[in-house]
């Protein structure tokens, strides 16, 4: 069974005893249990084997260009209403999620300000990614009544402005690795190149940081926030492709009413671990039973998660005959082990 997030904390808070069975939890305690709720999956994205996948992305270097900003680049800054709408219910909503109807956008958030049953007002959330990414100027947008009051139809809003941006992604915790995407001319079969990732004193130690030639061979991430700089290196003199596997921070669940989207074993995991998270705050003693499922829970999903390490070298250090296999860029045929 899927939970929402509402009923999801409202269990979390039955387990310490701050809600009886049928009880509705108020306002304020719900309040406080979401921020903590929030913290801890930020935290849960800190740990490697808490994040079920890393997801590869691609992207384009420009000839000449050394620096990219990856994160949220493109975020709505300003907007203007195209079609009011009918029938909408007064009031005032916030973090009302924005649906693309035209354009690659994702992610932002608004309060929508109904009056005389129409659309007037749309401010978008100043929060981190609460303009969301990947939003160009033209792009349009709708919003769910069931996010703002239940009822209404005909609404549609368009980005006036948005911010500028290289790679827009979500801003990643960590690249895990990276390759060069080189097609031969004279074939169609991508060739992948790996990229090094340097550290600080690596970068540091580059005599001539700006050298040029065809395709990168190395990166640099500074690590900034919201947007990272990343210092490709040498400065490829064509636009190439670039193809980065990104750790990317696991989704806070804000909207109280949505199902938690997770693979199984989060929604349990997130049940016993946020009563034990936030049982302090409510002045709670978390029952033995319940501190045991939760850690339980989170070892299980990090055995899951548990990616194998290979260990790599040269081939002909082996004592067995190895043939290098150019497909993999390995003496194995599916990579070392």
């Amino acid at each position: 069974m899927v939970s929402t997030t509402r009923e999801l904390i409202t269990s979390s808070l039955r387990l310490i005893n701050v809600v009886q069975p049928g009880e509705v939890v108020n306002e304020d305690d719900m309040s406080i249990a979401v921020s903590a709720f929030d913290q801890m999956i930020d935290g849960w994205s800190n740990e490697r084997l808490m994040v079920y996948s890393i997801n590869p992305y691609d992207f384009q270097t420009v000839g000449g260009q050394m620096t990219y900003n990856l994160g949220p680049g493109h975020s709505i800054v300003t907007t203007a209403i195209t079609v009011v709408g009918s029938s909408y219910t007064n009031g005032a909503y916030s973090n009302v999620p924005l649906v693309t109807l035209t354009g690659n956008g994702t992610g932002a958030l608004g309060t929508i300000t109904v009056s005389s049953n129409q659309i007037s007002n749309v401010q978008i959330s100043t929060t981190y990614m609460g303009g969301g990414y990947g939003y160009l100027p033209g792009d349009t947008f709708t919003v769910s009544n069931t996010n703002v009051g239940g009822a209404g139809t005909g609404f549609v809003g368009t980005v006036l402005t948005s911010s500028a941006g290289d790679w827009d992604v979500i801003r990643p915790l960590l690249i895990e690795q990276a390759k060069t995407i080189w097609n031969d001319p004279l074939s169609q079969q991508a060739v992948m190149i790996p990229i090094e990732l340097l550290n600080d004193s690596q970068y540091a130690s580059l005599s001539v940081p700006n050298t040029p030639s065809t395709f990168p061979l190395a990166l640099y991430d500074n690590g900034q926030f919201p947007l990272k700089t990343i210092t490709v290196f040498p400065v490829p003199t064509v636009n190439t492709g670039i193809r980065l596997w990104l750790r990317e921070p696991l989704v806070d669940l804000t909207n109280l009413d949505a199902y938690c989207s997770y693979p199984p074993g989060y929604e349990r995991a997130f049940r016993f671990c946020l009563a034990v998270e936030v049982a302090p705050e409510f002045g709670k003693t978390c029952d033995p039973n319940v501190e045991g499922t939760a850690a339980r829970a989170k070892e299980d999903l990090k055995s899951m998660n548990t990616v194998p390490q290979y260990m790599s070298g040269d081939g002909g250090m082996g004592n067995q005959p190895s043939t290098f296999n150019w497909i993999t860029g390995n003496f194995l045929p599916f990579g070392p082990r």
